[in-house]
């Protein structure tokens, strides 16, 4: 699975769960959280995304980056 599958599958646990809530307005909430956490397995990946590693270091003012 990929980051996308894996976030959508985050959503549609959040949005279920969300369903159980008494108070309809946190639902959001739920959702929010069950995106991030589906995402997250694959956060790695975004160290691959081109010139990644070089903005994060300088960023961080890392002697030796990317």
């Amino acid at each position: 699975m990929d980051i996308l599958s894996h976030t959508f599958t985050g959503i549609a646990v959040g949005a279920c769960v969300g369903n159980f809530v008494k108070p309809p307005a946190s639902r959001g909430i739920f959702i929010l959280i069950g995106a991030l956490g589906g995402a997250f397995p694959d956060i790695d990946a975004i160290s691959l995304w081109s010139k990644f590693d070089t903005t994060l270091g300088r960023w961080l003012h890392l002697a030796h980056s990317g």
